[in-house]
């Protein structure tokens, strides 16, 4: 039971697309390569403080801004997945266009 050929070729591409977006990117390279993250998000949502990313367009190129957009709010995702509801208030996540 596996995949068509198709589907299985199509699906390494769009894998493949992502990572090579990561690979070439200067600035992608840089936040995802480094060995220690200097940014706890769980830390940011226990402590009740406020995390701004400016992710222009302008600044670093469409597809870089949505990668990392992506990035932050996955992090974002999972580090309010691990909290314990009854111990943490309810964190926010605001996003603007």
């Amino acid at each position: 039971m596996g995949w068509d050929k198709r589907y299985r070729d199509d699906a390494v591409a769009a894998v493949d697309n992502r990572i090579g977006v990561f690979a070439t990117d200067p600035i992608l390279r840089s936040v995802v390569g480094q060995p220690n993250s200097t940014l706890s998000l769980s830390a940011v949502m226990d402590r009740g403080q406020i995390l701004i990313c400016n992710l222009s367009k302008g600044r670093m190129g469409d597809e870089t801004s949505h990668m990392l957009g992506a990035l932050v709010t996955v992090g974002l995702t999972q580090a309010k997945q691990k909290r314990r509801r009854h111990l943490k208030p309810t964190a926010r996540l605001h996003l603007a266009d």
